[in-house]
């Protein structure tokens, strides 16, 4: 399976269809080399990396899938075990908490239990926890 093909099946039940990565989110997988349309198996070290894109051009997709894609789902399965167990996402406001959550929920279930990777399953968690400061003054 091709990270293109890995990134259009996690959109199968979503309200934008299947859809291609861009290439920056390509990179975010397979690093600087990976091929712009996902035409690639491999994937890349981890790294702390700064992206600026616009709203709306799939940033979350990009970091969450990359993740995904190198922690699980890559076919070199060596490589899996030197990225983190646990991607922490931090989110201003608690819609977006909601939003990203139901998001990366939708993605696992077309990814991990309906997909190829369906001898995956449970092996990736969801959790959303959220802070309220009521401390007014």
């Amino acid at each position: 399976m091709t990270y293109a093909e890995f990134f259009q099946q996690a959109f199968q039940r979503s309200r934008a269809g299947s859809q291609a990565p861009y290439a920056y989110q390509c990179r975010l997988a397979g690093g600087p080399q990976a091929a712009a349309h996902g035409a690639f198996s491999h994937g890349t070290s981890c790294q702390s990396q700064l992206i600026n894109i616009p709203t709306g051009l799939g940033k979350t997709a990009g970091v969450v899938l990359a993740w995904l894609w190198n922690r699980v789902c890559q076919p070199d399965t060596s490589a899996r075990s030197r990225w983190p167990r646990r991607l922490v996402y931090c989110l201003p406001m608690r819609t977006l908490v909601e939003q990203t959550e139901d998001d990366v929920r939708k993605w696992l279930g077309d990814l991990l239990w309906n997909g190829q990777h369906a001898d995956r399953p449970g092996k990736v968690g969801v959790f959303a926890l959220w802070h309220v400061n009521y401390n007014l003054r």
